[in-house]
Parts: C-alpha cells; sequence; structure tokens
C-alpha cells in the first residue's frame, strides 16, 4: 500500500469506533484517542460499519508509527542498535554469516546508510547508493521485528523513493533473499536472477529491480 491517505472525518471515524467496541468491548474512555481531531485512513478504507475493529486498531498504530518515527542519518553510536535489529532477524531473515560483512559495512561504508527512529530507539536501517547510469542499489534494510507489521516497511520505501527522484534514478537494485523479496515485490521490484544459498545455507540470493 503506498503512502496515499484520504481524511476521514470524525463522523465516520465514531461508526468505526462504535463496532471496535461492540466487537472488543473496550472502555469508552478510549474515544479520546480517536476523536480527538479526523482519522486519516488510506485511500479506499471503508468509512462506515465495515471497519472492523481490529482492522481500525492496527490503523491507529500504524499511524502513532509514521507521526512519531523520524529517518537520520546512521551515527558510529547507532551500530550496536542496528547489529541487535540483525541478530533479531537472525536465521529467519539473515544467514549468520552476514553478520560480519555487515560490521565491516557499518565500519567502512556507512556513509549514505540511515536509521529509523522511534521513542528515541532505533527501529530500523537501510541505505540507498548511487552507482553509475543513473542506478542505485538499496543496502541492508533491516526492521525491528517489534515495528514490523505498522507499516515501518512502507515509509522506509517511500523515503527510497523520495531520495532515488531527488538524484533522478532511473533503477534501484535490490539483493534480497527468498525470505524477503515478496515485500519488494509490493513495491514494485522485479526479480531479475536468484542464487540458490547464495547468501549462506538455506538463505538463498535473489537480485531484484525497480524500474522508475
Amino acid at each position: 500500500m503506498k503512502n496515499t491517505i484520504n481524511p476521514v472525518g470524525q463522523a465516520g471515524a465514531a461508526i468505526a469506533l462504535k463496532s471496535y467496541q461492540q466487537s472488543l468491548k473496550v472502555k469508552t474512555a478510549f474515544s479520546s484517542l480517536v476523536i480527538v481531531s479526523p482519522l486519516v485512513f488510506p485511500v479506499g478504507w471503508p468509512a462506515r460499519s465495515k471497519v472492523h475493529g481490529s482492522q481500525l486498531l492496527n490503523w491507529i498504530n500504524a499511524q502513532q508509527i509514521f507521526n512519531t518515527m523520524n529517518i537520520i542519518s546512521y551515527r558510529a553510536a547507532d551500530k550496536t542498535a542496528v547489529l541487535s535489529i540483525f541478530d533479531k532477524n537472525c536465521p529467519d531473515f539473515f544467514a549468520p554469516n552476514e553478520r560480519d560483512d555487515l560490521i565491516e559495512f557499518l565500519e567502512e561504508y556507512a556513509d549514505g546508510y540511515r536509521v529509523c527512529i522511534h521513542n528515541d530507539n532505533v527501529v530500523g536501517a537501510f541505505g540507498l547508493y548511487e552507482k553509475e547510469n543513473k542506478d542505485c542499489r538499496l543496502q541492508w534494510i533491516l526492521l525491528d521485528p517489534s515495528a514490523q507489521g505498522l507499516g515501518l516497511g512502507t515509509q522506509i520505501m517511500q523515503d527510497v523513493f523520495n531520495q532515488a527522484s531527488a538524484l533522478n534514478i532511473k533503477t534501484i537494485q535490490i539483493a534480497t533473499s527468498h525470505v524477503a523479496f515478496k515485500f519488494f515485490e509490493k513495491h514494485g521490484a522485479k526479480i531479475i536472477s536468484e542464487i540458490e544459498n547464495g547468501w549462506g545455507p538455506g538463505m538463498h540470493q535473489i537480485h531484484m529491480e525497480i524500474s522508475l
């Protein structure tokens, strides 16, 4: 889902909230969180009672992340936090042997790397590096599992696209794995090639491109 938004007035929000309260029987004090100002929902989000309580709660959580997260340049002091995020995603999304590669990257090539800060904590990291012929490469995109499912990945990709647009980039190259490539597909990436066990035993390497 692109970060395209559509305002829903307080009337629609009240209907959605009523459905939420009926389904989960939460205290009415929760209304102060929702109806203080109009909600913002994705385009196409139903503004009537078809909104399920769990959907509403998930969207509120995601909106809070969007509103309070900052993306800043990587600092040497962020190294421990970035490595911790890697460890949380290993071995599900990264092969253990890749940790040394990440350490070398952070120590030698971190210029242009960025981190996502939420509540003073690093919850994500990524870097877009310009190559020749108006191409660039997306490097070491990391998401803290505690922040996954709340729109963090989408916000990172929006930042990537904004950077690419400013640089007049035509193609974004991505080297990912067989367990993560679906995320990039949702953002327009196409598979170019695959290497079995390319990242390590059981972790296949998939090369993708996004044409802009």
